[in-house]
């Protein structure tokens, strides 16, 4: 076997409801336990607010409005994954940036092992239902795990919103 097909991808585990989703270990800065988070006004549904990380400003998003799911209220499990996003830059010139972004999930941090060659893309149906955020599907003890990706669960327009939050709260 090539090295490639034997690689182990290390994911950080999201989970909303019963459903389980992964991030790449390598997107992920932090994982936090529930804080208090300023409300922006004229914010986005999904958007919870804002939070002060040693002096960031990081909207955070609350995962399960953002993917239309039942609203669920926080308990002590629940933690903000802070990740970064790619961004596409409006100046042609300057490429991609960065933005940290929270995503508040029900409960996050087992780490898990993957290897590459266990992962599938995501069914063509789903993908095309706006599924651009999902980079593929994998088993893990007997349950489907949806891989994020997470540069694509918001739109250029959404995420040109969320930086806008952050100078906002500034």
């Amino acid at each position: 076997m090539s090295r490639t097909t034997d690689q182990l991808l290390q994911m950080v585990s999201i989970h909303l409801g019963d459903q389980e989703f992964a991030i790449d270990i390598m997107r992920c800065m932090e994982i936090l336990r529930l804080e208090p988070i300023t409300r922006v006004p004229r914010a986005p549904a999904f958007i919870e607010g804002v939070l002060s990380l040693r002096g960031n400003i990081i909207p955070c998003v609350d995962l399960r409005k953002r993917f239309g799911m039942s609203v669920f209220k926080a308990t002590r499990r629940t933690r903000i994954v802070v990740v970064e996003v790619q961004t596409e830059s409006e100046v042609a010139d300057a490429g991609s940036s960065q933005q940290m972004v929270g995503l508040i999930a029900d409960d996050a941090g087992l780490r898990v092992r993957v290897p590459r060659r266990s992962i599938q893309p995501a069914p063509e149906m789903v993908a095309s239902f706006d599924g651009r955020y999902l980079k593929g599907v994998y088993e893990h003890d007997d349950r489907m795990v949806l891989l994020l990706d997470v540069d694509f669960v918001f739109s250029p327009a959404e995420l040109a919103r969320l930086a806008e939050l952050e100078s906002e709260a500034d």
